[in-house]
């Protein structure tokens, strides 16, 4: 049996120049989606390509309310799904609340986390990131990820009226700070709840209880191999790795100098010349083509990381930190 790999990319923007009216954003997306930094662009272009290079299927989870804004371009959402679906991928929908001041339509601002809204509030901030997608000319809407993963079990209500199948806002290492999904235990596999399909962000124990999720600028490339071939020796039917659109960049929220965050590259690279390299063993898939009677849960229990893996990455990491604070 094949291991049924989700690559997600969260794919979302900040107003954090301070003058992101005057520009209508186009500063800001130049960096968090684009990637743009000393001549280069290490965003969504960049990935697209490793993808299509390797013959690689991936979802980006967009961040529409964005644009619903009257400060900022129009063309911008419209031209990241063209990019996106032109390149064979698919997009599905993320939401930021911290938009909802911007956005005008009477929704009170409650802050950022989407849980922290009444369910009718959640259910019309979905659906105007719904509406926000197809305008800009997504197809194939059917799965959902709440902005820091700040979903509850009134979010996967609220996703079917949407037409929304599948959720992938559960994290393990995010329960009881942003996530409040509820489950019986922790949640490592696809499930059932309600009318939707939640699909976990996949983790793994790398010390005592502390899990850490798969994403790229969290775990070493040793880490990411441990976990999937682990995952794919324990029969695992689904795992769920995440990115973001601005993952190879650096210093992007700091005084310093935006730079390229070349361990996070080296890790994307060496992902995507590993998925290419081990099709006998991983299939990269959509949501739409997710096999769900294979991905019942295995015997076994969460996988658990090596010790002497998490030392080097916190080496590793620290190292490129220094180097960046240094450029």
């Amino acid at each position: 049996m094949k291991t049924q790999v989700l690559i997600t990319v969260d794919t979302e923007v900040y107003p954090i120049s301070p003058d992101w009216r005057a520009s209508r954003l186009s500063q800001d997306v130049d960096r968090d989606i684009y990637g743009i930094v000393d001549g280069r662009e290490l965003g969504l272009r960049y990935q697209l390509e490793m993808f299509s290079r390797h013959g690689l299927k991936a979802e980006f989870f967009v961040e529409s309310l964005f644009a619903s804004s009257k400060d900022v371009d129009p063309s911008i959402l419209p031209q990241i799904v063209s990019l996106i679906q032109g390149s064979g991928q698919g997009v599905q929908l993320h939401v930021h609340p911290d938009w909802v001041p911007e956005m005008g339509g009477g929704i009170p601002d409650r802050g950022y986390l989407l849980k922290n809204y009444e369910e009718h509030e959640q259910q019309a901030i979905i659906e105007i990131g719904v509406e926000n997608l197809r305008r800009a000319g997504a197809s194939h809407i059917e799965a959902f990820r709440a902005g820091d993963y700040a979903a509850d079990d009134r979010t996967l209500r609220c996703l079917p009226r949407a037409g929304i199948r599948f959720d992938s806002s559960y994290n393990v290492p995010y329960l009881g700070r942003t996530c409040s999904i509820q489950a019986a235990g922790p949640l490592f596999h696809p499930r059932k709840i309600g009318g939707v399909w939640e699909i976990p962000v996949s983790c793994f124990q790398d010390y005592g209880q502390h899990f850490r999720h798969t994403q790229l600028c969290a775990c070493s490339e040793a880490e990411m191999f441990h976990f999937l071939e682990t995952a794919h020796r324990d029969r695992w039917g689904v795992v769920v790795i995440v990115s973001h659109s601005f993952e190879m960049l650096a210093n992007r929220r700091s005084s310093r100098p935006l730079c390229p965050a070349n361990h996070s590259i080296q890790r994307f690279e060496g992902l995507c010349e590993y998925l290419d390299r081990n099709r006998d063993r991983f299939q990269t898939s959509m949501f739409q083509e997710l096999d769900l009677a294979e991905a019942s849960e295995p015997a076994a229990g969460p996988i658990r990381g090596k010790l002497h893996l998490t030392a080097l990455r916190i080496v590793e990491q620290g190292m490129a930190r220094l180097a960046q604070r240094w450029r």
